[in-house]
């Protein structure tokens, strides 16, 4: 079945041969599942598709699909999205990750892109919880404005800490057009308070790995060392950690 949008480039993009293959946009990429599409309301800049899978991958679509949903808020809670930013969460995207781990050749590689904000507990502290938390929305939904590539996933898994989920085919230069709007994304003004109006920074690890032997956990890690050393260096740039090397990046 052609698709119109590859919506779900970042869960289905292996070839498989297990169930019918579904076509997926332009790459003509195929999956392990058949599909079916329906139009529904987009959420930010996200294709205006729903997507409803049968195969491997099934459960993980709908999950993801139920983050995405702007209608989804006005029902029941859902154990897979953020309330305050309405990101996937972390349990969202750890099983998104898995499934990505599962179907994808083991050739391709996969990316994330760890950012944390810089000082962000002095904002907490000064203004309030409250004011913290408007400042954390507001990330999100530039993140979510943002990052529109459909093989781009933003997810909140905590804290000030937001993930860019990067889809296979990774590489290098897809971590680097993924982590610089990321950071630029921070620099517009954020009202906080009455009258004051402030400009975050963030600093991002980045980690590009093969899908072979790959797991959640340690692409999570992985990132989370090069954002230790992108800290390190001194804040508002971002690091891509590999096993063979690492680089900064201002």
């Amino acid at each position: 079945m052609a698709l119109e949008n590859d919506c779900c480039a970042a869960f289905f993009n292996t070839t498989g041969v297990n169930g019918r293959p579904v076509t997926l946009g332009s790459r003509s990429r195929t999956v392990r599942a058949a599909a079916s599409v329906s139009a529904i309301e987009g959420f930010g800049h996200r294709p205006r598709h729903r997507v409803t899978a049968v195969g491997p991958c099934a459960e993980t679509a709908r999950t993801f699909l139920h983050c995405r949903d702007p209608r989804a808020r006005h029902r029941r809670p859902s154990p897979f999205a953020n309330t305050l930013t309405r990101l996937p969460n972390r349990h969202c995207l750890l099983e998104q990750l898995e499934a990505i781990v599962a179907t994808a050749g083991p050739a391709n590689h996969i990316g994330l892109c760890f950012l944390d904000l810089d000082e962000f507990k002095l904002i907490n502290d000064r203004y309030g919880h409250r004011a913290g938390d408007s400042v954390l929305a507001e990330v999100g939904r530039r993140l979510d404005a943002t990052l529109t590539s459909s093989a781009v996933t933003p997810a909140r898994i905590g804290g000030d800490e937001f993930v860019a989920l990067l889809a296979p085919p990774c590489d290098d230069g897809k971590a680097h057009a993924t982590a610089e709007p990321m950071l630029a994304t921070l620099s517009d003004p954020i009202p906080v308070g009455p009258t004051d109006l402030l400009v975050l920074s963030g600093s991002i690890g980045a980690v590009v790995a093969p899908v072979a032997g790959a797991n959640a956990e340690k692409l999570l890690n992985d990132a989370d060392v090069g954002l230790y050393r992108a800290k390190a260096a001194g804040r508002v740039t971002w690091v891509l950690h590999r096993d063979d090397h690492d680089r900064a990046t201002e």
